[in-house]
């Protein structure tokens, strides 16, 4: 008589395998989405930072900050005349809910301005909530 030897795996190796496989997966989801939320923030103070040079160079050029009008994500900053670009486009933000939108005020007759946006997660020294950027603060969290 001959023996046959069987190859392969048999049906509880291979379950056994696929739950250590799901496991180590699911363990790897959550660290990858605080990751990418915490990308997203700092991209959002990027975008703040960016807005807030473009505002004041044109401030200094134009003797007052744009009208709250104006200033719409995805289109450019120029001056009143159209002459100068201060910014090739107004940054949108990384993410779908309207919650998340830059949101700029020009106050005081143009002598101020204020940007309100939304922080996740703790991104250097800014904690998580809502934020309102100034001519002299990244973030003043709203209380």
């Amino acid at each position: 008589m001959k023996s046959k030897l069987l190859a392969g795996f048999n049906l509880i190796e291979i379950i056994f395998a696929v739950l250590i496989l799901a496991f180590l997966a699911s363990s790897m989801f959550i660290p990858f989405k605080n990751v990418l939320i915490k990308s997203k923030d700092v991209q959002k103070l990027d975008d703040v930072k960016t807005l807030q040079s473009a505002l004041d160079l044109y401030k200094f050029n134009e003797g007052f900050y744009p009208a709250t009008s104006t200033v719409i994500a995805g289109q450019p900053l120029t001056s009143l005349n159209n002459t100068k670009t201060y910014l090739n486009k107004i940054p949108s933000p990384v993410s779908d809910s309207n919650d998340d939108d830059y949101q700029y005020y020009q106050l005081q007759q143009g002598g101020s301005y204020r940007i309100d946006y939304k922080i996740e997660n703790r991104t250097g020294n800014i904690s998580p909530g809502k934020c309102s950027a100034t001519p002299s603060s990244v973030c003043k969290l709203e209380i």
